[in-house]
């Protein structure tokens, strides 16, 4: 899988996400989180799946 950003991420505006215990939210989000701030709530629910996962980000 080949991540590519976007030509232009306007309007794209601060966020806070709530994961609502879901790792896909948290890994989902982390990837919009290097266009724009972005708070992840509850960032460690990746480690249902991918314990390492923000180290390895």
């Amino acid at each position: 899988i080949r991540v590519l950003p976007p030509a232009s991420i306007r309007g794209l505006r601060p966020a806070a996400i709530d994961t609502y215990d879901d790792h896909r939210m948290a890994m989902c989000f982390s990837l919009a989180a290097l266009g724009t701030p972005l708070r992840i709530n509850e960032p460690q629910v990746v480690s249902k799946t991918f314990p390492d996962y923000f180290e390895r980000f």
